[in-house]
């Protein structure tokens, strides 16, 4: 690790760490549970409840990446 290095703006001590790029990448990701009893009381026959479909994405160094969806639309899950 590398000594701390002081900031001339501010005067506080940070530390600056190494690391290696890295790209992470995925494909087709598909999530389902068990389908809640208050649905299944409604009438759904289905036993589970499919959350995510077909999710393909990447996350890159240097890029900002957000996630929007509607509300419910999964990004906890995810």
């Amino acid at each position: 690790m590398t000594d701390p290095v002081r900031t001339v703006k501010s005067g506080t001590k940070r530390t600056i760490l190494p690391f290696t790029p890295l790209c992470l990448t995925f494909e087709n990701i598909t999530y389902s549970d068990d389908m809640p009893k208050g649905i299944k009381s409604q009438g759904m026959l289905e036993e589970r409840l499919e959350l995510l479909k077909g999710l393909s994405g990447a996350f890159r160094p240097g890029v900002l990446t957000a996630l929007m969806v509607v509300s419910g639309a999964g990004k906890t899950t995810l």
